[in-house]
């Protein structure tokens, strides 16, 4: 699957909690197939053709900026259009998601009224 069809909406954050500090992506991941990763360039995300799968309940988030608080010092690795600045008082869906055939997990958040 991919995040189009996991969370029903085009856009949001991308959070790979592991990473120390933990890294953040948000982006349009509409046309991702796979985790959006931060191309070699630095300037656009990509998929790298992995298939995805939701491992617990969605959850509904009352205030992302709180959420992503719990994992400061944040590393923002993409941000096109400078929402991080916009995420408090935002509410949205959580989903816990891993790659298939890898150890890998993530967590994604969509964004109430993203799309």
């Amino acid at each position: 699957m991919t995040l189009l069809e996991i969370t029903e909406q085009e856009a949001g954050i991308v959070l790979f909690p592991t990473e120390a500090p933990a890294q953040i992506i948000i982006c349009n991941w509409a046309s991702v197939k796979g985790v959006p990763r931060l191309d070699p360039f630095g300037i656009a995300v990509m998929g790298m053709n992995e298939d995805l799968i939701e491992v617990d309940e969605k959850e509904t988030i009352s205030d992302i900026g709180a959420h992503l608080e719990d994992y400061l010092p944040i590393d923002l690795a993409y941000d096109a259009n400078g929402d991080i600045n916009n995420l408090h008082g935002l509410s949205g869906t959580l989903h816990h998601i891993e790659v298939l055939g890898s150890e890998e997990s993530l967590q994604v958040i969509a964004p109430k009224g993203w799309g």
